[in-house]
């Protein structure tokens, strides 16, 4: 019975693969081969009280505090994406680094995030049960060590991805 259903899943491209990927940099992987810009954030879902994530953390506020540069790059970041996310006629508020662009299907969101790693960017699908049915969406997060240029040419395969499906 279950095999009926993955297989029917399949069919349908709604099967989610986990590839692993291999950090280059703390913005840029390799995944399936491909050196990708990763448009996502690290899953620490669970790891909220582990003692390496806390350490982790007091030592980001430390730095922050010496230095205000990483800081007011990723503002700079935000409002760059936020203000393309908009031209392209999408929601984006610019007050957070993640910004959920809702795609309504669970297979236009999976062939929008294929169609944007086969363009080098990693950009997760995110699909019911997480979100609400007819609400999938992609998770895009921008970071302080984005550039523009990796900001604007994500948007541009962006726009050019949307157009398509």
């Amino acid at each position: 019975m279950w095999e009926t259903e993955l297989r029917k899943m399949e069919e349908k491209k709604l099967r989610r693969y986990l590839h692993p990927l291999l950090p280059l940099a703390p913005h840029r992987a390799l995944s399936r081969g491909r050196e990708v810009v990763l448009f996502c954030s690290n899953n620490y879902l669970g790891l909220t009280h582990h003692p390496r994530v806390i350490a982790a953390a007091i030592s980001a506020l430390r730095v922050l505090e010496e230095d205000p540069e990483p800081q007011a790059r990723l503002k700079a970041n935000i409002s760059r994406l936020a203000e393309g996310l908009k031209a392209l006629g999408l929601p984006a508020s610019g007050e957070t680094p993640i910004f959920p662009v809702v795609l309504g299907s669970e297979g236009r969101a999976l062939k929008v995030a294929s169609l944007l790693f086969a363009k080098g960017f990693y950009v997760p699908a995110i699909r019911p049960p997480t979100v609400p049915p007819g609400t999938a969406r992609l998770r895009v997060s921008v970071n302080a060590l984005h550039t523009p240029y990796e900001i604007d040419s994500f948007l541009k395969a962006l726009a050019e991805t949307l157009k398509e499906v």
